[in-house]
């Protein structure tokens, strides 16, 4: 499904004088496009250096880098439990555990 096809879903009217900054879409769409190809290398930059993933290929390491998603954890936060079944399986990129 392509969002930017969909019709809007509300209105939007000023309730007072305004400043809006608009985009061009397909800019916006080109610049989202860009960043998101950063986010997904440097996730695959870390997956090549790790020893897990380091001889399986940039290939399947661009397929991988391109599922994970950033998690930030605060000081204390439990991300897991012992004896608790799993549904994700996590990279500690930066931090202490």
């Amino acid at each position: 499904m392509n969002r930017w096809n969909d019709k809007r879903a509300y209105s939007a009217i000023s309730l007072s004088n305004s400043l809006v900054i608009s985009f061009p879409k397909a800019e916006f769409e080109k610049v989202v496009k860009k960043k998101e190809r950063q986010m997904i290398e440097n996730r695959r930059q870390f997956l090549q250096g790790t020893e897990a993933f380091r001889d399986k290929g940039k290939a399947f390491q661009t397929r991988l880098a391109t599922e994970l998603k950033p998690v930030e954890v605060i000081k204390g936060e439990l991300i897991c439990k012992e004896g608790n079944p799993f549904n994700y399986v996590f990279f500690v990129k930066s931090g202490e555990f």
